[in-house]
């Protein structure tokens, strides 16, 4: 709960200060322009429940975007990771389509809502895991143009659906998911043409 009040409060700084720093056209979106994403993400566990285990995750995910409205931005993206649990690795790959709302999109500190549809194909640690599927999720997010071009960007949480199907067998396991705390946040950078 601590860790929201101290998100909040510093968001609320960023936002007044880019209000106050920002002049017109300098940062932040017009309509019509194109952004590109960037996010590497690494995961890491260590269990020691039956033995010792180790459990990493290395991601990289980019996608491409362009403003419609003021507002509103629609886009592509494209991710791969690699999973290995010590003794196997798993491959997994997926593309998607995104929308985003941003609050205020002409400023140099925005906040957005994403909304977005993946497919991802993964190559199981073992044949019988390997799997296909999809997932829906909405996820908050915020950006900080750095310079005219360069932005930070942060999402973190989630609200979504994942549906996969497992090849071998035909299984299927279909999931709720709801994350708002920052155990799940993602950094990246946005370049704008």
């Amino acid at each position: 709960m601590k860790k929201i009040f101290v998100l909040g409060f510093i968001c609320i700084t960023f936002q007044f200060n880019a209000q106050e720093n920002s002049t017109a056209n300098d940062f932040g979106f017009d309509q019509k322009d194109l952004f590109v994403t960037g996010t590497i993400s690494f995961f890491s566990t260590d269990s020691n429940t039956d033995g010792f285990s180790v459990n990493e995750r290395f991601g990289v995910d980019a996608s491409l975007g362009r403003f419609f409205t003021d507002h509103i931005a629609a886009g592509i993206s494209a991710g791969f990771s690699v999973q290995n649990n010590g003794e196997r690795t798993n491959n997994s790959y997926n593309i998607g389509v995104f929308g985003r709302y941003y609050a205020t999109p002409e400023n140099r500190f925005s906040l957005f809502g994403e909304l977005s549809a993946i497919y991802a194909n993964s190559e199981g640690i073992t044949p019988s895991l390997a799997s296909y599927g999809y997932a829906l999720t909405i996820a908050p997010g915020i950006n900080y143009f750095l310079s005219d071009a360069f932005a930070l960007q942060a999402r973190f949480g989630q609200l979504g659906y994942n549906y996969n199907t497992f090849k071998d067998s035909d299984a299927e396991v279909s999931t709720f998911d709801f994350r708002l705390n920052l155990n799940n946040i993602n950094f990246g950078l946005l370049y704008k043409f």
